[in-house]
């Protein structure tokens, strides 16, 4: 059985997923803003994080970058957001997110995200990169959204990258 911690600020979307994760025989925490968060993280040993980007008086980038500070006590964390964008997509990977999702997200695809963030449980931290520049990339595709994940991931890497679909 996984800990695993929701913040969220909307109660029904986090109760959904608590209900889920609870059918698949995980704890679900319940958050409804970023400083119960922290506190629940700094209490809690926590095998996963599920992020909301939007939330009231501290956003989820900030709160991701509480939480990845912590690297001794840093689970991965997914962002899952109704408000995607390249920025927000390829900032939250910069940061270390696990991943970036788009809300809603299907019972399926929850399964799968927890099962893999579970096992990537034991991974390395990604290194902390200097703030970026603020190109624009447009498209908003399944594809365009996994070369934004990509370029987060490799942004502070020094070796040429190519990435391809």
């Amino acid at each position: 059985m996984a800990t695993i911690l929701i913040v969220d600020d909307d109660a029904a979307m986090r109760e959904g997923l608590a209900e889920t994760l609870g059918d698949l025989g995980h704890r679900a925490i319940e958050a409804p803003d970023g400083d119960v968060a922290l506190a629940i993280a700094a209490r809690e040993r926590l095998d996963a994080v599920l992020l909301d980007l939007r939330i009231p008086r501290m956003d989820g980038l900030e709160i991701l970058r509480q939480l990845r500070s912590r690297p001794d006590r840093a689970p991965p964390v997914a962002i899952l957001t109704a408000y995607a964008s390249a920025a927000n997509t390829i900032e939250a990977m910069r940061l270390g997110a696990f991943d970036h999702l788009t809300k809603p997200i299907g019972r399926d695809d929850l399964i799968s995200l927890v099962s893999r963030m579970l096992r990537s449980r034991t991974a390395a931290l990604p290194p902390t990169a200097p703030e970026g520049n603020d190109e624009v990339l447009v498209g908003s595709s399944d594809a365009m959204r996994a070369v934004q994940k990509m370029i987060g991931l490799v942004t502070d890497s020094d070796a040429t990258v190519l990435i391809h679909r």
